[in-house]
């Protein structure tokens, strides 16, 4: 298995940079690609950064905040249930002196997540709207276990305000501060800490709503980055 993966791999790679050889110009979304394509005979001069769309959330004023902790993605997605069911089984034991409970929002959840549904433990399925649960929840966890690129979901909750804790994975192409715009966690004991800080508000919540909200605007402005696509497009045609 092992040796066909590499194969498939290596070929898909191959394929992959041909393409790209033939383009004009390439945008990519996450900043740390634009080294891996130069690293991989790509011109410098031909590859740009393109803000990726998200719903930004940084119109939600954070108030009545309870002690409920949020996931949210499509819970039919492996790397989004496989994620929840790692932080069920590996952080939930360890905060449960804490009136605290794991809201999973998103559609179609997994029969492997259902299954672990309890008191603390609310799986809510699609919902109309989310801005309730980042307005008043208490943090955001993205334990995430699988996938690659930048996480819109960690955008969105960034622009909301909402504390967020994620790993290496999760904060993948976007260069916020660790412990001042996000926490970054990386096992259970990691996790369980910055849940613990944030739930005895040893941490001020109004320093990291508005140090995220910030950074959201100042690094992934839709607008500036529309505007400057906008006008590479019409440079690039003026020269054809």
């Amino acid at each position: 298995k092992k040796i066909l993966w590499s194969w498939k791999f290596n070929w898909e790679k191959k394929v992959e940079i041909n393409a790209l050889q033939h383009c004009d110009y390439i945008l990519t979304h996450n900043r740390d690609y634009i080294d891996l394509l130069i690293e991989n005979g790509i011109a410098k001069d031909r590859i740009g950064w393109l803000t990726p769309y998200f719903h930004s959330m940084n119109y939600i004023q954070r108030e009545n905040v309870n002690t409920d902790i949020l996931y949210f993605g499509a819970m039919d997605r492996p790397e989004n249930y496989l994620s929840a069911i790692w932080f069920i089984e590996n952080v939930m034991p360890r905060i449960g002196d804490l009136s605290v409970r794991f809201i999973i929002i998103g559609s179609n959840p997994s029969k492997l997540l259902k299954d672990y549904k309890n008191d603390k433990i609310v799986i809510t399925g699609f919902v109309e709207s989310i801005d309730s649960y980042f307005r008043e929840g208490m943090c955001l966890c993205a334990p995430l276990v699988l996938g690659a690129g930048i996480k819109v979901k960690v955008l969105e909750a960034l622009s909301s305000g909402i504390p967020v804790l994620t790993n290496a994975i999760g904060i993948e192409g976007i260069p916020a501060k660790k412990n001042i715009e996000y926490f970054y966690c990386d096992t259970p004991n990691e996790y369980e800490q910055a849940i613990r800080r944030i739930y005895n508000k040893e941490i001020s919540a109004i320093n990291i709503e508005h140090a995220a909200k910030q950074f959201i605007d100042s690094e992934f402005s839709i607008t500036e980055s529309l505007e400057a696509y906008k006008q590479l497009i019409l440079t690039r045609r003026g020269t054809k």
